[in-house]
């Protein structure tokens, strides 16, 4: 009987001190790559969480959800203006606990356009 309360007190103790562990970023959200319509964000977490970014040009946010929970999170903003601003805020959240970044700002790129011939390129 002490073996099984030892072992109640040590399962116990073990799923404290697990929950006890603080949730953060251990890597901020960082810009992996832009294109003229998408950005490709990366960051890491604590613990296992899923994720929401808010992003927007102006107050009006919109959002993308991610409920898959891990520590390693990417996300990719798509259907963006080209060579523009856009504010961004990610938010991670496990259980009742969550954390949030400031508002940052990525930009994605200029549009390509198809190049003219250069000049003396299958010429003589």
């Amino acid at each position: 009987m002490q073996k099984l309360i030892l072992a109640i007190t040590v399962c116990l103790f073990a799923t404290t001190m697990m929950s006890a562990q603080a949730l953060k970023f251990t890597t901020q959200p960082t810009m992996m790559q832009a294109t003229a319509n998408t950005i490709i964000l990366k960051w890491e977490t604590s613990l296992p969480t899923h994720t929401e970014v808010q992003y927007s040009t102006s107050a009006n946010m919109k959002w993308q959800e991610d409920t898959a929970e891990t520590t390693m999170h990417e996300i990719i903003l798509s259907d963006l203006e080209p060579a523009t601003t856009y504010y961004v805020r990610v938010i991670s959240k496990s259980g009742k606990s969550g954390i949030v970044t400031p508002l940052k700002q990525f930009s994605t790129t200029t549009l390509m356009t198809d190049a003219a011939t250069p000049t003396g390129v299958g010429t003589k």
